[in-house]
């Protein structure tokens, strides 16, 4: 397993990573390749190696673009993170507000955190189109099937002594799910990160390139289903 420490990005303003704490309106992205495992049985695990580290190069680009933090691989699995830059981070528990300060920072709140989302939309939406450009992938039947969810998340560095910056908690489980159910070539939000990027002012969802966001439907999973926005 591959383990990269957050990129130059905005964080949740604090030096003190060793403790965990809870992050709120955090995105979590997962993303893997199906098929992999034919690709590699036929293709051996030099060539393998090749061509996952050239593609995770390009999801590294991807993700500082979107400013988003590449968190680590596992073999073909890529996971990322996005943190919502809201004033809540910044401002003491203590900070007093009025009503037009708090609705000010409210809305704050819904467009950082719809920004955070939108940019590991657009990461998944590139990160997608890269590996269908990609003929040895594509010749194979290789396509990449991503999970994105919004939430709290415990982020911190591991107690390990070789642990090193990690999230935890049920968003985390969440894009996992939505990454292993969802069908190949098929990006999986789960149902806030849908409706984040519905338009408030036509309720219509992004559209992305040739890339449209639609409507939720229930992903059946081995416990139960879950619903998720499919593009």
């Amino acid at each position: 397993m591959a383990l990269h420490k957050p990129i130059d990005i905005p964080l949740p303003p604090t030096n003190n990573w060793v403790t965990k704490q809870r992050v709120e309106n955090t995105v979590v992205i997962f993303a893997d390749l199906s098929g992999f495992q034919q690709f590699a049985a036929d293709y051996g695990d030099m060539t393998c190696m090749g061509v996952i580290e050239g593609l995770f190069e390009k999801f590294d680009e991807f993700a500082r673009l979107h400013q988003l933090t590449p968190l680590k691989t596992n073999g073909d699995q890529y996971i990322a993170v996005g943190f919502s830059a809201h004033p809540k981070h910044i401002l003491p528990s203590s900070f007093n507000t009025n009503i037009h300060q708090r609705a000010s920072l409210k809305e704050s709140l819904c467009r950082s955190v719809r920004d955070a989302v939108s940019a590991a939309f657009h990461f998944a939406c590139k990160a997608r189109d890269e590996v269908n450009s990609h003929p040895l992938l594509v010749s194979s039947s290789c396509y990449l099937r991503v999970g994105i969810a919004t939430g709290s998340v415990i982020a911190g560095r591991s107690s390990r002594r070789f642990g090193n910056f990690d999230i935890w908690g049920a968003t985390v489980n969440r894009a996992a799910m939505l990454e292993q159910f969802t069908a190949p070539n098929t990006i999986a939000m789960c149902d806030r990160s849908g409706s984040l990027l519905i338009s408030p002012e036509h309720n219509r969802p992004l559209l992305h390139g040739n890339h449209l966001l639609l409507y939720p439907k229930y992903l059946k999973t081995k416990a139960e289903g879950i619903l998720a926005h499919i593009c």
